[in-house]
């Protein structure tokens, strides 16, 4: 975990965060930072699903967000709530913010339907390939991040095999993410282990994979406390 003391070439206007209450950080919130003050800086008020984040000053909150650099984390105080045109409130800038590697990006481990397309190449214009989907397979992720998954299927695939992913079962919005295989190993209950790196992942598609890990290792973290 590395310390960052230089926090003002991290923390920039419309960078997106996620923000939590430290007391029960059982929801996560969607923010922005809207403005960087010499010893405060501003969000948007936080939100998830149109219902703002319940805050008063004073209130102690977790702040995390991830660029190409890493995933970011701090804790700092709520000092002002400030309605205006755009509702916002006002924090007190940290003194640190921790960084960690993402080792490509975290991985959670689920349980969870998912269906796979194999997809079929042909020869499209200029010699281009184009791909279209074959018949749907069945499978069972098992973990997720935002560089790909591994799941479970009584099909075998190929090695390099190209896919067509279907998340929409537990992640709203995600019903066609594109893959390739990097392993297929037959496991002791004779079901296949496939590995699989996206291809061709937009931003918006990764940032909803990444907010259901962040998700899915707080409701595991609240678990384990009991």
């Amino acid at each position: 975990m590395e310390k960052i003391t230089d926090v003002d070439s991290i923390l920039v206007s419309n960078l997106k965060i996620e923000v939590s209450l430290s007391s029960d950080n059982s929801m996560v919130y969607n923010s922005r930072i809207e403005e960087v003050a010499y010893d405060t800086f501003f969000i948007a008020t936080p939100s998830d699903r149109g219902m703002p984040m319940p805050v008063t000053g004073g209130t102690k909150v977790d702040i995390n967000f991830i660029t190409d650099g890493g995933r970011y984390f701090f804790k700092t105080l709520v000092t002002h709530k400030i309605i205006r045109n755009v509702d916002m409130l006002e924090l007190k800038k940290p003194d640190i913010v921790y960084k960690s590697e993402l080792r490509e990006f975290f991985r959670i481990d689920v349980l969870q339907r998912i269906r796979v397309y194999p997809l079929i190449k042909t020869d499209g214009k200029n010699s281009e390939p184009v791909y279209s989907r074959d018949k749907a397979v069945d499978g069972i992720c098992i973990n997720v991040s935002g560089g790909g998954i591994k799941f479970l299927s009584e099909t075998k695939f190929e090695l390099g095999a190209i896919i067509d992913i279907d998340f929409s079962h537990f992640i709203e919005g995600l019903d066609s993410i594109g893959g390739k295989v990097i392993r297929c190993d037959l496991n002791n209950k004779n079901m296949y282990e496939v590995g699989v790196n996206y291809i061709d992942l937009k931003d918006n598609q990764r940032d909803k994979i990444i907010k259901y890990t962040f998700k899915r290792q707080i409701e595991m973290r609240k678990l384990t406390k009991g």
